[in-house]
């Protein structure tokens, strides 16, 4: 299988939105686990959560260290084999998978920084086009930014905007880690960003999708939704993308095969419904309805002012 994209809206206002359980329904439900790892490789989830891991890793890192500590002092003065239990059950954060390895990267950029991926041209285009400056690695193993606009001075993670707390882990997987065939999950790619860098966004995933790579996402993102609705329509159609791009900039690397494309609403009762994509495109209802409404709010408070 390859340069798959999977989208998934989450129609839901009410679920539960732990990464780690929409993840194991979305495998049961669509591919099965052991299908997944046979299909692909490396997979890389980027849960919501990112934001936070990048500024608080070393606090997890600390707490960790220090509860060891204390199960030894406890071992040293002979507690019994159940207490050492209880303390380690009151002590102890079980994280969702997802989280826990985001959190083992984290802890671990000055080691993986050393590998370079033939990627890091996506590093750069998401610095240049979204970010306005450099992540980078510093000597304590810890994220920091350079704005483009600065003469050179370097931002700890935790003084930059959410933006770049969002994306720096996504830009260390490109330039570092990514590989041919890598299967990425990132959980609301648009945390944080304003629409004309969704519009961007989506570019950018779907070049990701164009070289090789699996791509899901969970989105509630209409501009993301409706720039890849724009890559499929123009996949066939010449003269359309002749005129999209010389108007807006489209270029050859963001058209996308519908048969390269799987899209799933997941509703308030917990179904899964999968959403039929056609070469003009797909409607995802849920967001389509929200609009519609919004238009004709638009367009009665204009006929009222008149």
């Amino acid at each position: 299988v390859t340069g798959n994209i999977f989208l998934i809206d989450t129609g839901e206002k009410h679920l539960n939105r732990n990464f780690d359980v929409f993840f194991r329904v979305l495998a049961s439900k669509i591919f099965g686990r052991e299908l997944i790892r046979k299909c692909y490789g490396n997979v890389y989830l980027m849960p919501a959560e990112r934001i936070a891991i990048n500024i608080f890793s070393k606090e997890m890192s600390l707490k960790t260290n220090k509860m060891i500590d204390d199960i030894k002092d406890y071992l040293l003065n002979n507690k019994g084999e159940q207490e050492v239990k209880d303390f380690i059950n009151s002590e102890s954060s079980r994280y969702p998978l997802p989280i826990s390895n985001a959190l083992q990267i984290a802890e671990d950029l000055s080691n993986l920084s050393r590998a370079n991926s033939r990627f890091d041209w996506l590093a750069k285009e998401i610095e240049q086009e979204i970010l306005q400056g450099k992540v980078s690695v510093n000597e304590y193993g810890d994220f920091e930014f350079t704005p483009h606009d600065s003469d050179n001075e370097k931002l700890a993670i935790h003084l930059t905007g959410s933006i770049v707390k969002s994306f720096a882990s996504i830009v260390f997987y490109f330039r570092h880690l990514a590989e041919p065939g890598d299967f990425i999950i990132i959980d609301e790619p648009e945390i944080n960003l304003h629409p004309d860098n969704q519009v961007i966004l989506a570019r950018i995933l779907a070049k990701i999708v164009n070289n090789g790579f699996k791509l899901m996402i969970s989105t509630h993102s209409e501009y993301i939704l409706k720039e890849i609705n724009y890559f499929v329509n123009m996949q066939n159609k010449p003269e359309i993308f002749t005129a999209m791009s010389e108007k807006y900039g489209y270029t050859q690397d963001v058209l996308l095969n519908p048969d390269d494309l799987s899209v799933y609403l997941f509703r308030d009762d917990g179904s899964c419904q999968e959403i039929f994509v056609q070469e003009d495109g797909f409607d995802i209802e849920t967001i389509d309805k929200v609009i519609n409404e919004q238009s004709q709010k638009s367009l009665s408070v204009a006929g009222w002012n008149n």
